[in-house]
């Protein structure tokens, strides 16, 4: 299998996300000026102080959360779309929160061109989730935390896993990996350190 931004070296083995990645170019997603760094695994700026991440990091987030072909999914922080993307290559159906109205009307169109019809971009405040088409099985959010997302966790259903960088703005986070069991008790994983722009709310 091709493996265009050499995902296995960076410990990357599922084969959904490896084929997802087959799919999808990241040269779709980021603005003209950036297109001769694109396929460098570093972050790239998208405009309004918000990036696209490296592959590497949207490779491993998605491996975290072992999506698989029947599963619903709620993204929170569109941006670029592009892993929004990875995440309908794999999922049954994903629903994406955008709160900067301009990023939301670029991926918007970005999905209609490309022929995603199983994404569903909302433009809000992520904070609340979107409980219109909760539960979810998987939730990701795209920009960090300094708290638990309570909210967010009562979306999911039973046996389903949310990611989140979780820590203060501007400096280190960590991918926190909560998981829902049958029974409605809540595990907490700490997982690598990361740097995402911070989770901001529509009155910020």
């Amino acid at each position: 299998m091709n493996d265009p931004y050499h995902l296995k070296h960076h410990g990357i083995s599922d084969s959904f996300v490896l084929k997802a990645f087959q799919n999808v170019d990241r040269i779709d997603f980021v603005p003209d000026k950036m297109k001769s760094r694109v396929y460098a695994d570093s972050p790239l700026p998208i405009g309004f102080k918000q990036t696209i991440s490296q592959p590497s990091l949207v490779a491993h987030m998605t491996q975290v959360l072992d999506i698989l072909p029947n599963h619903s999914i709620l993204e929170i922080g569109t941006g670029s779309g592009f892993q929004t993307v990875i995440l309908a290559e794999i999922g049954r159906i994903v629903t994406s929160i955008e709160i900067i109205p301009a990023l939301y009307e670029t991926a918007k169109r970005r999905f209609t061109t490309m022929k995603y019809d199983n994404i569903s971009i909302i433009l809000g405040d992520g904070h609340d989730g979107y409980p219109d088409c909760a539960p979810y099985d998987r939730i990701i959010v795209t920009a960090a935390s300094p708290e638990s997302p309570l909210t967010l966790i009562e979306q999911l259903s039973s046996g389903g896993k949310l990611l989140i960088p979780i820590g203060k703005n501007h400096g280190v986070q960590y991918l926190t990996l909560f998981e829902k069991a049958m029974d409605g008790t809540i595990s907490e994983e700490v997982g690598i350190g990361v740097r995402f722009v911070p989770f901001v709310r529509k009155s910020s």
